[in-house]
């Protein structure tokens, strides 16, 4: 928890612990002292400021941005980064434990992989709200997509649509909730409908 929060720290506000040599752990409970010097501990958040002042080399270099447009924008460059590895790792399950091997699934994992795009395009060609809204849209035709191909009520996937909206707020602030929650929405809504008509959805 302690880790986590301090990563929260370094991500958001940019925070630089790793001057210190490490994770501030003056507020470690008692029984966390035997960590308050682990290695591990250190070497994580090093770890985290690189990756996180890697990061800022996608960001536009506008310096009359203020600090709260700033810290979405590293968030967004952050998430873009990540995002994309963490699916990689769930295809690799899916490909390995069920074997599954059909072109909307290698079609939906490039569209997650294409997600590195958008910190390239930050940079040069869009700006930051035009590429928040590209993405948050593309993730959730994405996310629809995967729920329709993957078992339908039943799929895996139908949790990460409550996601959805916190993605947007975390990029856009309210307008990005309202958006993405309207298209999250439209795509529940078409699903219903098939549902109803009689479609049938691949398990």
């Amino acid at each position: 928890f302690y880790i986590l929060n301090n990563t929260f720290k370094i991500f958001i506000n940019g925070t630089d612990l790793t001057s210190s040599g490490g994770t501030d752990t003056s507020t470690f409970p008692d029984f966390a002292t035997p960590f308050k010097v682990g290695r591990a501990n250190t070497a994580m958040s090093m770890s985290i400021h690189q990756f996180d002042s890697a990061a800022n080399r996608f960001l536009p270099p506008d310096g009359s941005l203020d600090l709260d447009v700033r810290r979405r924008e590293r968030m967004f460059v952050i998430a873009h980064l990540i995002s994309p590895i963490c699916v990689a790792i769930l295809a690799a399950m899916v490909y390995g434990l069920a074997d599954i091997q059909s072109p909307q699934f290698f079609a939906l994992v490039a569209g997650f992989a294409s997600f590195y795009v958008y910190p390239l395009l930050l940079n040069r060609y869009l700006s930051f709200r035009t590429a928040s809204y590209l993405s948050t849209a593309q993730l959730t035709v994405l996310v629809i997509s995967t729920v329709y191909f993957f078992g339908g009520w039943t799929s895996f996937a139908l949790p990460w649509i409550m996601a959805l909206p916190m993605v947007g707020m975390l990029y856009l602030g309210f307008r990005g909730a309202y958006s993405t929650s309207a298209l999250a929405l439209a795509g529940v809504l078409i699903l219903l409908a098939l549902d109803l008509f009689g479609q049938s959805f691949a398990n």
